[in-house]
């Protein structure tokens, strides 16, 4: 199945010049949600040229999947019928929407994980860290991430980022790109993550299988 898989997104990355947009996305996240529910992790991220609008929106399918097979503690909700989904970003210029919240907005906002609906919000301080459900901290600077991540201690917030140490840092979810060979007319960059279940479990989180499968795991060094 991940030879299929393989095979279907490099024939996409082929097209991207001739495709329709919307339909080359459409494709690009079927099939990366086929490949986490049968847990296979390898996604190409960029096929054809560096486009970080279709990162984002690829990264926002991840989420949406890490967010299904993720399981809180049923007080966490209380009475809610929502689930926050905070982006916490330091390295966007004053733009105005900010680029990578109007992406992930744009493929989640209002998507439903079970009962729950998904509310994307911006999120910039810690009262408004203390709402979230799950936080998407875009940033590769270490006081950033680390500030983010402390204010995160002692309440249930599934953490996902995308720099180089954040499972060593503290966080649960981590994207990172995978080289798979080099050629020059279709290179290969794999978006993959790496979960730290060590994190999750202190805040009383525990992912299924069914992600785990689809993982690198990172385990923390005992002191």
């Amino acid at each position: 199945m991940s030879d299929f898989i393989s095979d279907f997104m490099t024939a996409a990355g082929h097209c991207y010049q001739k495709l329709n947009f919307n339909f080359l996305f459409s494709a690009l996240l079927w099939c990366m949600l086929w490949s986490s529910w049968f847990g296979v992790s390898e996604v190409y991220a960029q096929s054809a040229g560096d486009d970080d609008s279709i990162e984002y929106k690829l990264k926002a399918g991840f989420i949406y999947n890490f967010a299904k097979f993720t399981e809180w503690m049923p007080e966490t909700f209380k009475d809610s019928s929502l689930m926050n989904l905070c982006v916490s970003a330091d390295k966007i210029a004053a733009e105005t929407p900010d680029p990578v919240f109007s992406n992930i907005s744009s493929v989640l906002n209002e998507k439903s994980v079970g009962d729950k609906k998904i509310v994307v919000k911006k999120c910039e301080n810690k009262d408004e860290i203390k709402s979230c459900h799950i936080l998407f901290i875009v940033s590769e600077h270490t006081e950033f991430i680390q500030e983010k991540l402390d204010n995160t201690k002692g309440l249930s917030i599934l953490t996902v980022g995308e720099a180089e140490n954040f499972s060593r840092m503290g966080g649960m979810i981590n994207f990172f790109k995978e080289n798979k060979g080099i050629n020059i007319l279709n290179p290969k960059a794999l978006l993959r993550f790496e979960v730290n279940v060590n994190a999750a479990e202190r805040a009383k989180l525990k992912f299924r299988s069914s992600l785990l499968m689809s993982a690198k795991i990172f385990r923390e060094e005992v002191k």
